[in-house]
C-alpha cells in the first residue's frame, strides 16, 4: 500500500526543489540525483525521502528517511512493490547567470522495486534513464559550472548541449543480530553529453557513491545510527576539430584570467574524491517524536589536463568542507492535530588554489540557519489532510576572490509560507492542491535583491495506484544584474503507477 498522501507531495516538492537550487546554484541538481528531493518524496515507497525537511508533512521521522541511513530500511520498508514513473520539466527565463542555459528541458523514465526478503532483510533497487537539453548555453563546457570552484572551461560559441544516461542503484539492509542492523546504499550515474556546434565537445561523466550504515535499536522507542559515505566521480571532456580549424578552449582561474589552448584535440578531466560521516538519533516520549542528524563532508576537486602518453598536469584544486545538523520534533496533539518543529544548520568552507604555485585563488564561506513550524489536520472524511507551515531562513556568505580582487559579504533573511489540502471524492479518488510563497532579501547565489518565489501544484491519486502531479513555479527579482528579464519559470509534471 502506498503510504504517502497527495497533500504531502505538493508542499514538500517546493521546499526541496528550491532549497537545492538556492544552496548549490545548480537548477537541475535536485532532478539529476535519483534519491534527492522530488522523485524521492513522491515515490514514497519506491525511493527514500532524502531532504524531506518539510515540518508540516514529514511523518516518517526515522533513521532511514530523516537520517538517510540505509541500515534502517529493514524497519521502514515492509511492503513489496514495483513502480514506474515519467517526469518532465522545462525551465526558462532571464533569472539566470552567464553560464546558465536560456532554456533547460529535462525528462526521465524511472523504475523502482522494493522486496522484503524476510530474515535476509529488505532490498530496494531503482533505475532511471535521463535526458537533459540545455539550449542557448553560453560558452560553458562543464556539467556543473557553478558548484563553487574557481575554475571554468569555455569555448567561443553559444550552442545547445544534450546530456543523457542512466542512474542505477540500490539500498539493502538486514538485522545482523538482535536490535543491530547494517545496510548498504550504492549509486552509479553515467552521463554522455554533446554540444551541437563547434567545438562539438563531448562529455563523459561517471559518478559512484557508496554509503555504509549501522543502526542500533537501543530501546523500544529509541534508535541510534552511523553512516559513512565514499564519493568518486570523473568528468572527461574532449573537443576535437572536425574540419581545417583547430579548437580553441579557455581555462579560467577565477572570473577574469585564463589560459588559452588551441589544437586539433583538447581534452581535460575533472575528478572528485570525497567522504562524509553522519550520526543519527531518533526517540519518542509520549506522543512526541524527535530526530537528530549531524554530519561532516569533505570533497576535493582536481582539474587536470593530460599531456604526453600517461602524464597529467594539475591545473587547479578546490576543497569543499561542510558541517551540518538538523533536528525535527513532531507532536501528535490529538487524533486530528499534528504539530512539528524543524531546525537546520549548515556551514560550508570552499577554497581553490593554483596547484603549480600553491597560490590561493578563492576562499568562500557560507552559513545557513533554518527554522520552521507546521501544523496538519488529518482524518476528516472529505478532507483527509489540511496543513500549513511557516519557515525562516538566515543565510550569510563571505567571498574572498583574491585573483579577481573582489571581496563581498552578503546576508539574507528569508521566509516561506505554504498551505495545502486534500479533497476525497471517495476512498479511491483524491484531489490535492498546494501553494507556496517565499521572499528573500538577498539571493546569495546570484547577488540579486528582493527575490520572490511563487508556486502552485496540484494532482490526483486513483485507487492508491496511479498519481498525476503538475507544478508551476516562478522566481522574480527587482534588481537588474542578470541577463535579459528578471523572471524564471518552471513547469513540470510527474506520472507514477504502482504495478503490484
Amino acid at each position: 500500500m502506498i503510504k504517502a498522501r497527495m497533500l504531502k507531495l505538493l508542499i514538500i516538492v517546493s521546499t526541496v526543489c528550491y532549497s537545492q537550487y538556492y544552496h548549490q546554484g545548480e537548477p537541475l541538481e535536485v532532478f539529476r540525483n535519483p534519491l534527492s528531493g522530488f522523485l524521492s518524496v513522491i515515490m514514497r515507497d519506491g525511493l527514500s525521502s532524502i531532504n524531506n525537511l518539510s515540518p508540516a508533512f514529514n511523518d516518517r521521522l526515522n533513521l532511514y528517511d530523516f537520517g538517510e541511513n540505509p541500515a534502517w530500511i529493514t524497519m521502514e520498508e515492509r511492503n513489496n512493490g514495483v513502480w514506474v514513473g515519467f517526469y518532465g520539466s522545462t525551465i526558462f527565463g532571464g533569472y539566470r547567470r552567464i553560464y546558465d542555459p536560456a532554456r533547460l528541458n529535462y525528462y526521465n523514465i524511472n523504475f523502482v522495486r522494493v522486496e522484503n526478503l524476510g530474515k535476509k532483510g529488505v532490498f530496494k533497487g531503482y533505475a532511471l534513464y535521463n535526458f537533459e537539453e540545455r539550449k542557448g548555453l553560453y560558452r560553458s563546457l562543464l556539467l556543473y559550472p557553478y558548484d563553487g570552484k574557481a575554475f571554468f572551461v569555455t569555448d567561443t560559441t553559444v550552442g545547445n548541449f544534450r546530456y543523457l544516461g542512466p542512474n542505477i542503484g540500490f539500498d539493502y539492509g538486514f538485522e545482523l543480530v538482535k536490535n543491530f542492523f547494517t545496510g548498504l546504499r550504492l549509486r552509479y550515474t553515467l552521463i554522455d553529453g554533446l554540444k551541437d556546434i563547434y567545438t562539438r565537445p563531448r562529455t563523459i561523466y561517471r559518478d559512484i557513491e557508496c554509503v555504509i550504515g549501522l543502526a542500533f535499536k537501543v530501546m523500544e522507542r529509541t534508535s541510534f545510527g552511523f553512516s559513512a559515505v565514499l564519493i568518486n566521480s570523473r568528468e572527461k571532456i574532449e573537443a576535437k576539430s572536425e574540419d581545417l580549424y583547430d579548437v580553441e578552449i579557455y581555462f579560467f582561474r577565477g572570473d577574469q584570467y585564463f589560459v588559452k589552448r588551441r589544437a586539433n584535440l583538447v581534452e581535460f578531466n575533472l575528478k572528485d574524491r570525497g567522504y562524509a560521516g553522519y550520526t543519527q538519533l531518533n526517540f519518542s516520549v509520549g506522543k512526541a517524536t524527535f530526530g537528530f542528524n549531524i554530519g561532516y563532508k569533505q570533497i576535493g576537486k582536481y582539474l587536470v589536463v593530460p599531456y604526453g602518453f600517461i602524464e597529467e598536469y594539475e591545473f587547479g584544486y578546490a576543497n569543499f568542507e561542510s558541517y551540518m545538523g538538523k533536528f525535527m520534533g513532531r507532536l501528535k496533539a490529538s487524533d486530528f492535530l499534528n504539530i512539528a518543529l524543524l531546525i537546520r544548520y549548515e556551514h560550508d568552507d570552499i577554497w581553490s588554489k593554483h596547484s603549480e604555485r600553491n597560490l590561493l585563488l578563492w576562499h568562500e564561506k557560507f552559513d545557513f540557519m533554518e527554522y520552521g513550524t507546521g501544523i496538519s489536520f488529518r482524518g476528516f472524511k472529505m478532507f483527509p489532510m489540511i496543513a500549513f507551515e511557516f519557515m525562516i531562513r538566515t543565510s550569510r556568505s563571505d567571498s574572498m576572490k583574491y585573483i579577481d580582487n573582489r571581496f563581498t559579504k552578503l546576508k539574507s533573511v528569508d521566509y516561506s509560507l505554504g498551505g495545502a489540502l486534500e479533497y476525497a471524492l471517495d476512498k479511491n479518488f483524491i484531489l490535492g492542491i498546494g501553494m507556496r510563497y517565499q521572499s528573500f532579501t538577498k539571493d546569495i547565489v546570484t547577488g540579486c535583491d528582493n527575490v520572490k518565489y511563487y508556486e502552485i501544484a496540484g494532482g490526483f491519486e486513483v485507487f492508491q495506484r496511479l498519481r498525476f502531479i503538475f507544478r508551476f513555479a516562478r522566481f522574480k527579482n527587482r534588481s537588474v544584474n542578470l541577463l535579459q528579464n528578471e523572471v524564471k519559470n518552471d513547469f513540470s509534471c510527474l506520472i507514477i503507477a504502482k504495478l503490484n
